[in-house]
């Protein structure tokens, strides 16, 4: 009977600290704690010997009492073909995280605030770390040459058990970058349904998208996460909606892991 009641107790206060899983191609940021990596594959119009990856770094970190936190995140492209191979870095964003610690129960929110830093090229090989990144439309910004951005949002997180939601809501305000002209605002909104399938695994339906004066960009990505005590991999798979942007791109491939710290 004692151990049924422990269980019983632990049950309880899971679903009341319940947590919507993670997301494959939204934001990523929620009470877990983790750092990862993950790798696109662009499948491509035009070159068939010509191939092109991104590569993301990131990390971010709650605390479980205050609910402050961090995070971090880089982009990294990488194109080649039979005689040549470029690397192309995109800007570092840092940030702060805050998860209101008075929300109890299924509903959540995390608001975030950051800034990118002036990393990404300024030459004629940045134009591969505008196109890797739309493997992630909604941080776009993070490719504009030297440019330095400020980037302002907040996420609802809603858990109903095996099915979970994602809703993100996000401004880019461009400060400085290399080059003549002005970057306008753009505003970014994200969804995603989540489904646990197993205790080890879930499915996602995820929609993207990044609109500014000049375009707007969604794509729709399709996911799957592992959990395996605190590694967690994930595989995924971007399709672009609008016409222009189907010119450049058929789909992207997504592969990463995730470790909680």
């Amino acid at each position: 009977m004692r151990v049924i009641g422990t269980g019983a107790l632990l049950l309880a206060l899971m679903a009341g600290t319940a947590a919507a899983g993670p997301f494959v191609h939204t934001n990523r940021f929620d009470a877990d704690s983790r750092v990862g990596a993950d790798v696109s594959y662009f499948v491509l119009d035009g070159d068939p010997d010509f191939s092109l990856l991104r590569f993301d770094l990131h990390g971010h970190y709650i605390h479980p009492e205050s609910g402050g936190g961090f995070y971090a995140q880089v982009p990294v492209a990488f194109a080649f073909d039979d005689n040549d191979s470029e690397t192309v870095l995109g800007n570092l964003e840092i940030g702060g995280l805050y998860m209101p610690k008075a929300m109890k129960g299924p509903l959540q929110f995390v608001l975030r605030g950051g800034i990118t830093l002036p990393t990404a090229e300024d030459d004629l090989s940045s134009l591969l770390g505008v196109i890797a990144q739309y493997a992630r439309v909604h941080d776009l910004y993070l490719a504009i040459p030297e440019g330095v951005t400020a980037r302002l949002g907040g996420s609802a997180l809603y858990d109903a058990g095996n099915v979970y939601f994602r809703g993100d809501l996000g401004i880019d305000i461009n400060l400085s970058h290399a080059g003549g002209g002005d970057v306008d605002p753009a505003v970014s909104f994200n969804a995603g349904l989540g489904l646990r399938v197993s205790p080890q695994a879930a499915i996602t339906a995820e929609l993207s998208s990044i609109s500014s004066d000049e375009d707007d960009v969604f794509n729709f990505g399709l996911g799957a996460r592992f959990f395996t005590g605190n590694i967690w991999p994930y595989v995924g798979l971007v399709l672009p909606l609008d016409s222009e942007l189907r010119e450049l791109m058929d789909l992207a491939l997504v592969a990463g892991l995730d470790a909680r710290i």
